[in-house]
């Protein structure tokens, strides 16, 4: 039984501990978030479809943002629909995108708010298939001028 008050020094005793458990911290991390580099080669070199976003200011603390999905067309082709998970203070905070006529924006969900936050969204494939993504809601990138 191991005691945190004893001869060896108190809190000291778990140390060793501690840093052999942290030294696979990275091996763990590369496995929950590999890198794009490897997510490319298990794709077959194709980039990986992923959820973006762009806002523009609509006032004080008040913004109007778009979530959509990015990657190869021809990842984008195979997308039946999309479904975003907002905050639950947002009014309908789950809501299905099936509609791909904007090629600037494809599955694009239009909202306003005033905070950030972390948007999940389910892609939905034609073969039956989905994948989960979840993305840090951003205000700091503006749509181009010819977007």
């Amino acid at each position: 039984m191991m005691h945190l008050n004893n001869n060896r020094g108190g809190y000291s005793y778990l140390a060793p501990r501690l840093i052999s458990n942290l030294a696979l911290a990275p091996c763990l991390m590369m496995f929950l978030f590999p890198p794009t580099s490897l997510v490319r080669a298990q794709n077959n070199g194709i980039a990986p479809l992923r959820i973006e976003n762009v806002a523009v200011p609509l006032g004080e603390f008040r913004w109007n943002w778009k979530a959509y999905v990015a990657g190869p067309p021809q990842e984008i082709a195979q997308i039946e629909c999309v479904i975003y998970t907002l905050h639950p203070t947002f009014v309908e905070p789950v809501r299905k995108i099936c509609d791909n006529s904007d090629a600037n924006f494809p599955y694009a969900l239009d909202a306003v708010g005033w905070g950030t936050f972390s948007l999940r969204a389910r892609i939905e494939f034609k073969n039956g298939s989905s994948r989960e993504y979840v993305h840090a809601l951003s205000f700091s990138r503006r749509p181009s001028k010819s977007q």
